[in-house]
């Protein structure tokens, strides 16, 4: 990622925002992963009814929370990090744009020469 960032900017704000993505992706996975839902249903639950929820809480219950939170957070990585691949590419498309108009000032644009025509004529 901070070779993606470096081929846009210069080498200082290429760490600040490798430095600001990864503190993104930690925040977006933990948001997406949290399940606090089942935490507040318990917590909300009247206290005649908890004992019941208590009897739920089994092994195998905290096996699938898991998982569901271990794929909660990858998604939610994974939706940041697509996100930045499109701002980076079209990003990159306008740098070199930008690049190319400082290149060409005007609009004109150098050709390639023309290396078949140039190779018939000599021989």
């Amino acid at each position: 990622m901070k070779n993606i960032l470096r081929k846009l900017l210069d080498d200082e704000a290429a760490a600040a925002w490798t430095r600001y993505v990864f503190f993104t992706l930690v925040v977006a996975g933990v948001t997406a992963g949290a399940r606090v839902r089942i935490l507040e249903e318990y917590l909300a639950a009247p206290s005649f009814n908890r004992g019941a929820m208590l009897a739920q809480l089994t092994q195998e219950f905290w096996v699938l929370e898991m998982y569901r939170t271990v794929i909660g957070t990858v998604v939610g990585m994974a939706w940041v990090l697509l996100g930045l691949s499109l701002v980076a590419g079209i990003a990159y498309v306008i740098a070199d744009k930008y690049r190319l108009n400082r290149a060409y000032p005007g609009g004109a644009q150098r050709r390639p020469p023309d290396t078949k025509s140039r190779a018939a004529s000599t021989h």
